[in-house]
């Protein structure tokens, strides 16, 4: 019999985008695979420095983190506001989810790295749009 332990697991790196809205979703499970009644707990994420020295963004329940409908299904979601990230240097970086249950117990159900790459160098939205229009293109194409 294989040994089980609610140890939390190392996640593939997540590569995201300085100045986008990064969503993070995952269903958390016990040992077993079964989703976890998520009623009434306390749930945090961060993003930290990679060698763990400093805290650059941290979310909680509520606050960038949400619980989908029915709270027994067990899946989260964290969605970091465009406007956290886009200060972020591009690195590397280490997220960590945190539950903390109605009976006290306190469980990290995942870290890893998260790769962050710099934000475009777009001047705004409307120049970016702009640069995208391809409607002179299309005009040039259906004239004759």
């Amino acid at each position: 019999m294989p040994i089980k332990s609610n140890q939390s697991r190392t996640h593939d790196p997540f590569n995201f985008v300085a100045g986008d809205t990064w969503q993070i979703e995952d269903c958390l499970k016990d040992i077993n695979g079964v989703p976890l009644d998520l009623t009434d707990v306390a749930i945090g994420w961060c993003l930290d420095s990679l060698d763990g020295s400093q805290t650059l963004i941290s979310l909680t329940l509520g606050n960038g983190i949400s619980i989908d409908e029915p709270e027994s299904a067990a899946v989260i979601t964290v969605t970091v506001p465009a406007t956290a990230t886009a200060t972020l240097p591009p690195g590397n970086y280490t997220d960590w989810l945190r539950v903390k249950f109605s009976d006290g117990e306190v469980r990290t159900f995942w870290t890893g790295i998260i790769r962050c790459a710099a934000m475009p160098n777009f001047i705004d939205l409307q120049t970016y749009e702009f640069l995208f229009d391809l409607s002179d293109f299309r005009n040039t194409m259906t004239m004759g």
